[in-house]
């Protein structure tokens, strides 16, 4: 058959002209054969759209030192009556015991050092994203993508303080990276953000 607009030969088969776009059979019509390219010139928006679904790095909130000092503080705070405690009863025992003070003080590090990550990992992996003394001040602890983090990513995290306490150079760093990011944040890929 032939196209009634620009008179191409054209098989009976197809819906439209392959030359001028004309549509057959009352199906497709000039103006709809041209909405795909309107549809794809569209498309970059949509993508756009799609891609804002990943919360980038900069729409993150990052939190200020100052407050991550006192969220620390507090949380210091916090435990540090039951590890005074736990100190105690360690001691306690020991002395029942006859063992040595020194060995009685190393177990007492480190099972204050133990029950300090555990404290910090349930907290920061729980539905919260922050300890206590984080979540008084709004703060929150997430990866770099801002999303929740893992116990064990956590638990890493808070292990790498020990590192980070050497000198305090791993404190320090947080003044000069970017995020404020200290050196155990580097080493767990994480970001503490204000949110609220």
């Amino acid at each position: 058959m032939r196209c009634t607009k620009c008179n191409t030969e054209v098989p009976s088969s197809y819906m439209k002209c392959p030359s001028c776009g004309q549509g057959f059979h009352g199906i497709n019509t000039p103006s709809s054969f041209n909405k795909p390219s309107q549809n794809s010139s569209q498309r970059p928006a949509n993508n756009q759209g799609a891609s804002s679904h990943h919360t980038p790095n900069t729409a993150l909130k990052i939190a200020n030192l100052g407050a991550r000092f006192f969220g620390s503080l507090l949380d210091t705070l916090i435990i540090l009556l039951p590890f005074l405690l736990i100190g105690l009863l360690i001691g306690f025992w020991g002395g029942l015991l006859d063992e040595d003070d020194q060995i009685t003080a190393l177990k007492a590090q480190l099972i204050a050092m133990f029950l300090g990550i555990l404290y910090e990992a349930v907290f920061l992996s729980s539905a919260w994203q922050a300890t206590p003394g984080k979540r008084l001040l709004g703060l929150k602890v997430v990866d770099q993508n801002g999303l929740p983090i893992s116990f064990w990513r956590a638990s890493g995290r808070t292990a790498g303080k020990i590192l980070s306490s050497i000198l305090l150079i791993g404190y320090i760093m947080a003044f000069f990276t970017k995020d404020k990011r200290a050196l155990h944040d580097l080493m767990a890929g994480t970001i503490v953000i204000k949110d609220k």
